[in-house]
């Protein structure tokens, strides 16, 4: 299992060393235009720190240490990851939020929870890259457990849905199986949900998946708020299917 750790993180790296290189090549280029310049330094710095934050994990992992979670803005996280995304988005695809509760707080690892995001979407905006099409992406608070209405939300939930190439249900059912992938060809290693299935359950939380062939993809990851223990996924499923 540490093999396969240390290669999500490998994973994650490289696509932020994407990011930089990404945005090196920008602020070259608008090296006339000193506003522009220092806006993209300063994500060029962002994500320098990004991978600053994994390497740290993987030392972390080779003495067995881990980072204590903290009680972290979810909101705050999602728009930096969706910053971080736009640059690899492609000029045929468009990145939507819709964020209607900006101040949930969730008991995480930072660095973990931008991970989290960062893998669905990167995958999203891969199944998208060859015909284009739009990745919407939303935060709201939700309640798992079986009440009345009005009840006080105990969740978060972070939507992911795209409409790009979508998946068979044999490929649906294998997405969280360590290193399987039908995206070799595109650079696929298919860690990226392996990570996303680790992380959400350290979280206390629970993913679903629903997608179609040819029509896209929807991931919904159900955080647990701050003091808030576990999701119960079946309550969650039964109210929304």
């Amino acid at each position: 299992m540490a093999y396969a750790i240390a290669g999500g993180i490998a994973h994650d790296l490289n696509t932020i060393l994407t990011a930089i290189y990404g945005y090196s090549e920008l602020a070259q280029e608008s090296a006339g235009d000193a506003a522009a310049t220092e806006k993209y330094l300063e994500r060029i710095i962002g994500a320098a720190d990004r991978a600053r934050s994994l390497t740290a994990q993987l030392i972390d992992l080779s003495r067995g240490a881990l980072q204590p979670p903290q009680r972290v803005n979810v909101g705050e996280i999602l728009a930096d990851a969706v910053r971080f995304l736009r640059l690899s988005a492609g000029d045929n695809i468009t990145i939507a939020e819709k964020i209607t509760a900006p101040e949930l707080h969730v008991d995480a690892v930072p660095a973990q929870l931008f991970r989290l995001f960062i893998n669905i979407a990167a995958n999203a905006l891969n199944a998208m890259k060859e015909r284009g099409g739009r990745l919407v992406i939303t935060l709201e608070a939700v309640s798992d457990r079986n009440g009345s209405d009005g009840e006080a939300a105990d969740t978060a939930l972070v939507r992911f849905a795209d409409n790009g190439r979508g998946m068979d249900r044999e490929t649906t059912e294998r997405l969280f199986e360590p290193f399987f992938s039908k995206s070799e060809e595109a650079g696929g290693t298919g860690l990226g949900m392996m990570v996303v299935s680790a992380i959400i359950h350290d979280l206390g939380g629970a993913v679903r998946v629903n997608s179609n062939a040819g029509t896209g993809t929807v991931v919904e990851l159900l955080i647990p708020l701050s003091g808030f223990g576990t999701v119960d996924e079946k309550s969650y499923l039964r109210k929304t299917d």
